[in-house]
């Protein structure tokens, strides 16, 4: 029962990462359009944070490769 909560977390979190990663990556793009690009930090501090997101989602969905299967 553990492992199936734990599998959907994961799931959601992914999900949720990759949606929001794709939207910052679209709103930069809009407001390049438009003229008024910003700072460059915050833009890369989002996206390291949606990226964790993505990877700790894997994780726990059960991507994780097994160190000791050579």
């Amino acid at each position: 029962m553990i492992i199936r909560f734990k599998k959907k977390i994961g799931a959601f979190l992914f999900f949720i990462g990759s949606i929001l990663l794709l939207g910052m990556a679209g709103a930069d793009d809009v407001a390049l359009l438009e003229g008024a690009h910003g700072p460059m930090l915050p833009l890369v501090l989002k996206g390291i944070l949606f990226l964790g997101m993505m990877a700790i989602g894997a994780v726990l969905i059960g991507g994780e490769a097994d160190e000791d299967s050579y």
